[in-house]
C-alpha cells in the first residue's frame, strides 16, 4: 500500500483550451517572432566572419624523395 501513496496523479491536458489561450494572444507571438528574427539578422549581418585557414607546401625538386627529406629531416 506504500506504492499507492507514492504514485503521482495523472495530468490530462486539454489541447483545445491551451490553443484557445495561445490564439487569444496571437499578436504577441507575431511581434516576438519579428523581434527575434530581426535580432538574429542583425547579429549575422554585423558579426565578423571567421574562416578556416588551410595551407599547402609545394616543393619542386629533381629527386623523388627530396620533399619528404626536406620535411622530415629539417630541424
Amino acid at each position: 500500500d506504500l506504492r499507492e501513496k507514492q504514485e503521482q496523479p495523472v495530468v490530462s491536458v486539454n489541447f483545445k483550451r491551451v490553443l484557445a489561450r495561445v490564439l487569444k494572444y496571437w499578436y504577441l507571438l507575431v511581434v516576438s517572432a519579428i523581434i527575434a528574427l530581426s535580432i538574429a539578422h542583425l547579429v549575422n549581418r554585423y558579426a565578423t566572419p571567421i574562416y578556416p585557414v588551410t595551407a599547402s607546401i609545394i616543393i619542386r625538386e629533381s629527386e623523388e624523395n627530396a620533399g619528404a627529406k626536406f620535411l622530415y629531416d629539417n630541424s
